[in-house]
């Protein structure tokens, strides 16, 4: 049986694997929505094509730069989600193996500093303290699957 500090470092991969997944989901109906595929009522969008239009109208930026970078997050996003997926599927079998979990949060926190630096380039603070807490949270489950030891949990067999 494994331990509980186990059970907690899967089920942190897993979280971010089902948190990935669910802003891919809604960052793609948003892009279909945007190309008229979905209906502009859809509920399950996530509006983020507009947040990127909005934040960075003080640029100029064409319609079609701003089209590439929605598809850019999208692929970052779908990449993520597959990393970490196979992260909670390798941490199953064998526990938390590095190969399978560095690559994930990796892709997730460059991702949230990707963003980070985006906020502050555009000057959108109220966004950028959102990421940065993405971004903490992320590294924290990290740090906890890294530094905190299986064995020095209770078994949860006795």
């Amino acid at each position: 049986m494994p331990s509980n500090c186990r059970m907690i470092k899967c089920g942190l991969i897993c979280f971010w694997a089902i948190w990935f997944s669910v802003v891919l989901a809604s960052n793609v109906c948003d892009a279909l929505v945007q190309l008229g595929t979905l209906p502009v009522t859809w509920p399950f969008a996530s509006g983020n094509y507009a947040a990127i239009a909005k934040v960075t109208a003080r640029y100029a930026v064409p319609s079609a730069v701003l089209g590439a970078l929605f598809v850019g997050v999208i692929l970052w996003e779908g990449i993520g989600t597959v990393l970490f997926w196979r992260a909670v599927f390798v941490a199953r079998r064998a526990g938390c193996d590095r190969d399978a979990v560095y690559p994930a949060f990796g892709c997730g926190l460059a991702l949230m500093a990707a963003f980070v630096i985006t906020d502050e380039v555009c000057i959108v603070y109220d966004l950028e303290v959102s990421h940065l807490r993405l971004f903490i949270a992320m590294l924290m489950s990290l740090l906890f699957i890294e530094l905190v030891p299986d064995e020095r949990c209770v078994d949860t067999a006795n």
